[in-house]
């Protein structure tokens, strides 16, 4: 028998208003799309859950003078098996190994653990870059522990020093507007902090060369300050970034990311985490040189790779097929034929 609930049919309804975000087209749940936006309190989400008026009366509570939306409770019900369409239990009529509750043999969400994953890392660049009374050995801020000091670091800064070049030479600038050409020299992710509230969800293609992860340490290691970062900084570095670059982008936005050999597979699994498996495009492999290391022990140690990922998929295809009525070929091909060039 086939249980419908009252809650069900309204939650249903609220996620419809998405789109394909939450439910697919053929009315398939995205669990960990609903679970992961609820954990962030994703503001559009949150609003549209509790303006229904059932779900704001069923989950939320008056304590000290305060609402407070019972936020573990309301997850709690996308555990259910099948999101209650038929069974009273959150247990499938199956015996075996699981982990959350998820058969492993049947999970499709695969997600990259690593220390410091719940924290943030400045990350000086170089020596002017770093905290004079921390200096290199920085440390992590977690995102419980030091809210505060978090908020601080990525509260938007003044831009100092500002200059407008042009044919006649190099000026100072007192402004500028969103048809200039900005070159920011700072730390990557306080510009990006600085610039978000400006160009969240108005960037239509974002290109990072970050530093690369090497498995030993070599002279030519991108890290010029921190060099000797390991893997498990290396990421958090990196999950900072493409967290904030994700605000930045449009709903038709493209991201591409350069790495190297050892940093690339987990670098993957990361971006597939931060901007979903399903909108991975394409990982591009181009050589950089044609002499070599010929005493690596890595028959790639001349190759590098490019993940590009969409924003969104299924809106590209609409988007791509409007532009090809025009002749005007899509982002991602213009993006594609120059990488192939």
């Amino acid at each position: 028998m086939q249980i419908e609930t009252k809650i069900m049919k309204q939650v249903k309804n609220v996620l419809r208003q998405f789109g394909t975000k939450y439910i697919t087209e053929g009315g398939a749940l995205k669990r960990s799309t609903v679970i992961s936006d609820l954990d962030k309190y994703d503001h559009d989400l949150m609003t549209a859950l509790l303006s229904n008026q059932l779900i704001h009366d069923e989950y939320t509570e008056i304590i000290a003078n305060t609402e407070v939306f019972k936020l573990n409770q309301f997850i709690n019900m996308f555990e259910y098996k099948e999101f209650w369409e038929d069974s009273f239990t959150k247990y499938a009529n199956r015996i075996g190994l699981a982990s959350d509750n998820k058969f492993i043999s049947d999970s499709s969400d695969v997600v990259l653990n690593f220390p410091y994953k719940d924290t943030v890392l400045k990350a000086g660049m170089d020596k002017e870059d770093a905290d004079p009374d921390v200096g290199a050995d920085e440390p992590f801020l977690n995102e419980t522990l030091a809210h505060s000091e978090i908020s601080e670091l990525f509260e938007p800064k003044v831009l100092v020093n500002v200059k407008r070049y042009d044919k006649s030479g190099k000026h100072d600038a007192i402004s500028f507007d969103d048809q200039d050409n900005l070159i920011i020299k700072g730390n990557n992710i306080i510009a990006l902090h600085s610039i978000a509230n400006r160009y969240a969800g108005k960037v239509k293609l974002i290109y990072l060369d970050p530093p690369y992860y090497f498995d030993k340490t070599k002279p030519s290691d991108a890290f010029l300050y921190n060099s000797n970062f390991k893997l498990s900084a290396w990421l958090t570095f990196m999950k900072n970034r493409l967290e904030i670059c994700k605000k930045l982008l449009t709903e038709q936005g493209v991201i591409v990311i350069s790495t190297g050999e050892d940093g690339q597979a987990y670098l993957k699994l990361l971006m597939d985490e931060v901007f979903g498996h399903n909108n991975f495009v394409e990982t591009f492999l181009w050589r950089n040189t044609d002499n070599a290391d010929s005493i690596s022990k890595k028959s790639r140690s001349g190759v590098e790779y490019l993940h590009s990922y969409e924003m969104n998929k299924d809106l590209s295809v609409k988007w791509i097929g409007k532009n090809s009525e025009n002749g005007d070929a899509p982002l991602l091909n213009k993006v594609k034929s120059k990488m192939l060039v």
